[in-house]
């Protein structure tokens, strides 16, 4: 027998998982679900997790000189995107978190 885990969201828009079991004539019986819980219980965890990984929706360096070039009226070109988010990579997490209020 085979089991399946089901991702869903409950009524409270929490994300749960239901883990069925497959039987004899492709029947589906509920095993029981339980609450997700997040891998990420903290930020902290989250960015030691990620370390390796580039994370192109922070706001960082990029971002303002990508709007300052905009400004002036420079079109970009994919070595300005590579910079850009170059320099979003390399931006200490308290800055950017400054820099994230300015561009929602």
């Amino acid at each position: 027998m085979r089991t399946i885990k089901v991702t869903y969201y409950g009524n409270t828009n929490n994300k749960k998982i239901a883990n069925f079991q497959i039987k004899e004539n492709d029947i589906l019986e509920l095993i029981d679900t339980v609450d997700y819980k997040s891998p990420y219980t903290s930020e902290k965890t989250y960015i030691e997790h990620n370390k390796n990984k580039v994370n192109i929706s922070k706001k960082g360096f990029g971002e303002v000189v990508a709007s300052f070039t905009k400004l002036f009226g420079f079109k970009t070109c994919a070595p300005c995107n590579k910079r850009r988010h170059y320099l979003n990579k390399i931006t200490p997490l308290w800055i950017s978190k400054i820099i994230t209020k300015f561009y929602k």
